[in-house]
């Protein structure tokens, strides 16, 4: 049905990727850092770990500050959409 959540398997397979991509970089970082001991599982672990708990907080909040920043208090239609298209800037 068009406008639903994905579901379990959606949020298996958004955090299957992420591990993936976490645990490649991790592999191709190792060789450039030597001081690096931990295996590329543990931080691809880590970091998708952290990014399920921290992420959809640090998303509200982003959203709540850019809210309360150029908008201030009062209405208006055009309010939700910028808002909603800040979550797409990447900020890293």
């Amino acid at each position: 049905m068009p406008g639903t959540l994905p579901g379990y398997l959606g949020v298996a397979a958004f955090a299957g990727v992420k591990f993936a991509g976490y645990s490649l970089a991790a592999s191709g970082v190792k060789p450039f850092e030597p001081a690096l001991v931990a295996i590329a599982t543990k931080v691809a672990a880590a970091r998708t770990g952290l990014g399920f708990v921290w992420g959809p907080p640090a998303t509200l909040l982003g959203a709540y500050l850019t809210e309360a920043m150029f908008f201030g208090s009062g209405y208006s239609p055009f309010e939700n959409a910028a808002v909603y298209g800040v979550l797409f800037i990447p900020f890293c």
